[in-house]
């Protein structure tokens, strides 16, 4: 094993922890023949050991690289998700604010009620559905808006007669 290729192949293999059980007592063999060999093989070994650290601290650096990558985009992520909760919430108070105006403001209950009122005179007052009021003096007749259509309700403060359609 005098060739410096062979040597340098066995050491690699040795530093790398894939030699044979052979191979590292060759090697320890080799290294015991001569201090120049011993020299040889520890400015090697630190050579190799250097590299070693070098390739540990690059993939240490690499994953913590990616931790924190990982970290921001979990971060991210969870901005998101709050961003997405806020906007349901928003629509759905839009929607439920929606439906409650258009209820309001579609039902016959909110209309403003017509008013017929006297002073002194009496009044007559046909109705859509053909029925005719005749509203004595110092009296106040208030119909809703669309009397006839869902009800038939109507109030008043005096006196009146009525007089229905058959």
């Amino acid at each position: 094993m005098t060739s410096e290729t062979q040597i340098n192949e066995l050491l690699a293999k040795l530093f790398a922890g894939e030699a044979t059980p052979e191979e590292a007592m060759q090697a320890e063999e080799w290294k015991a023949e001569d201090l120049q060999n011993k020299i040889y093989f520890n400015a090697h070994a630190k050579i190799f050991q250097l590299a070693d650290d070098d390739l540990e601290n690059s993939k240490k650096g690499e994953s913590w690289k990616n931790i924190l990558l990982s970290m921001a985009a979990n971060e991210n992520s969870s901005k998101v998700r709050k961003i997405k909760w806020a906007i349901g919430i928003a629509a759905s108070l839009i929607l439920l604010l929606t439906i409650g105006w258009l209820l309001n403001n579609l039902s016959g209950k909110t209309t403003l009620p017509i008013v017929y009122s006297t002073q002194s005179e009496s009044k007559n007052v046909l109705l859509s559905d053909g029925s005719e009021i005749l509203i004595a003096p110092a009296s106040k007749l208030i119909i809703n808006k669309y009397f006839g259509n869902k009800n038939r309700e109507l109030a008043l403060k005096g006196s009146a007669f009525f007089f229905g359609q058959a």
